[in-house]
C-alpha cells in the first residue's frame, strides 16, 4: 500500500472520529442541560439534528475510510445497499430538520403584529410531531 492512500486513509479517520466526538459531545451537553430546565423547541430540534449528522458521518465516513486503507469487498451488497439507505435517510432528515429549524427561528423572531403571530403559540406544540413525519417520511 502506498504512503499517500494510508496518509489519506489516516485524514478520513481522523475526520470521522473528530465528527462523531464532536456531535456526541454536542448531545452529551443538551442532555445534561435538560435535567437543569424544561426542554425547549430548539433543543428538540438540535437533538434529531446531531443524530442525523452522526449518521452520515458513519455511514459516509467509514466506508471511505476502509476503501483507502486498501480493504476490498468489506460490506456484501446487503451491507452496502444499508448504508446507502442509512445515509440517504440522515442526510434527507437532516436537510428537513435544518428547514424546521429555520422556520421555527422565522416565527419566534418576528413581532407580534405580525402575519405570523398566531403560529408563534402554536409552533412548540408541533415540534416533536414534525420532526416524527421527517423521520417516517424519508424512512419510508
Amino acid at each position: 500500500m502506498a504512503s499517500r492512500n494510508v496518509a489519506i486513509g489516516l485524514m478520513f479517520l481522523s475526520q470521522v472520529a473528530i465528527g462523531i466526538l464532536g456531535n456526541i459531545s454536542l448531545l452529551y451537553h443538551l442532555v445534561l442541560s435538560c435535567n437543569k430546565y424544561t426542554l425547549r423547541s430548539t433543543d428538540v430540534i438540535l437533538r434529531h439534528l446531531i443524530i442525523a449528522n452522526a449518521l452520515v458521518i458513519l455511514s459516509k465516513g467509514i466506508p471511505q475510510t476502509i476503501a483507502t486503507f486498501g480493504i476490498k469487498y468489506f460490506f456484501n451488497d446487503l451491507g452496502c445497499n444499508l448504508l446507502s439507505y442509512i445515509q440517504r435517510v440522515g442526510r434527507s432528515v437532516s436537510i428537513a430538520i435544518t428547514c424546521l429549524l429555520s422556520i421555527y427561528q422565522i416565527i419566534t423572531i418576528n413581532p407580534m403584529n405580525s402575519c405570523w403571530k398566531d403560529l408563534k403559540g402554536k409552533a412548540p406544540k408541533y415540534i416533536g410531531f414534525s420532526i416524527s413525519l421527517c423521520w417516517i417520511l424519508y424512512m419510508v
